[in-house]
């Protein structure tokens, strides 16, 4: 039997706009993205979805991305099918830790915890969902959790997570000292990886996790955190503000500059003080308070 073979997606790109798709793709189920020669080659498993399902994806994720205001004429994609073979070694010998600058530090389950490692060390298996720290946006939102958790905490011990991922948000809340922590997907796949590493952090008594969307959300947050694209952004702003308790901060991520505008609109239309704004790549992080 001939072993399955993987779609490889070749996709040429000026550097700026390179950056921007390779956050886009594993949310589309690309299980592996790499850099070369200029290039982004994307990684999608065999069994999942034809190649001309695949191709139809990234053309949409093309058109986002135009619609958002980013040249996309010049982009290229090209086809490699590739047979299957043993990545998961080679795979792991590539996955670092991963330290960010406000003191937290996240690893993959198969390395040794280091003492020194600066402050709180997550374990996050990099499976299909996103949020495993590479990401912009992760990055920022993970800071933004550290630096404002001890002013939500003076609210509430109540902290969410909508969009949850992998659930390395809602691990870091838990870590930091919030006692009822709940996080939302509608993926049951992210839900699956999310309890995982809570399984590896072993927070099992401590974070919940439920399939669904906004209005999943718990009254009398202390802090909410929201990862998502911007048009789910502004339509789950009324749903999030009024889940937090006056005094809360909501912590938003995922858009592009440009689509910040809007978000910003949309909070102060919710009653929320826009406390500072995070950008790195073309990618903004909002923090907002109630009250």
């Amino acid at each position: 039997m001939k072993p399955p073979v993987w779609h490889l997606f070749w996709i040429s790109a000026p550097p700026g706009l390179r950056d921007v798709i390779s956050g886009f793709l594993p949310g589309i189920g690309s299980n592996g993205v790499m850099e070369q020669g200029g290039r982004l080659g994307a990684y999608f498993p065999p069994g999942n979805r034809s190649r001309e399902e695949v191709w139809n994806v990234l053309q949409g994720m093309l058109e986002g991305l135009a619609a958002a205001g980013l040249r996309t004429e010049t982009v290229r994609i090209e086809y490699e099918p590739v047979e299957d073979q043993d990545w998961n070694e080679t795979w792991k010998r590539t996955i670092q830790p991963i330290v960010l600058g406000c003191d937290v530090t996240i690893v993959p389950p198969w390395l040794e915890p280091d003492a020194s490692y600066p402050g709180v060390t997550l374990v996050i298996d990099p499976g299909t969902a996103f949020g495993t720290g590479h990401h912009e946006t992760t990055a920022d939102c993970l800071c933004a959790l550290r630096e404002y958790a001890r002013e939500a905490l003076e609210v509430s011990q109540g902290f969410a997570d909508l969009g949850t991922g992998t659930g390395v948000l809602a691990i870091l809340a838990a870590r930091v000292g919030f006692k009822a922590v709940l996080g939302i997907d509608n993926d049951p796949d992210a839900i699956s990886a999310a309890l995982h590493n809570i399984r590896l952090n072993r927070l099992e008594n401590s974070i919940r996790m439920r399939l669904g969307t906004v209005d999943l959300l718990p009254p009398g947050c202390g802090m909410i955190t929201a990862n998502l694209f911007a048009g789910l952004l502004a339509d789950y702003m009324a749903g999030m503000v009024g889940a937090l308790s006056q005094g809360g901060i909501l912590v938003l991520s995922g858009m592009l500059e440009g689509q910040d505008t809007r978000i910003e609109r949309a909070m102060k239309a919710s009653g929320l003080h826009l406390r500072e704004r995070l950008s790195r790549e073309r990618w903004v992080t909002l923090i907002g308070m109630r009250g």
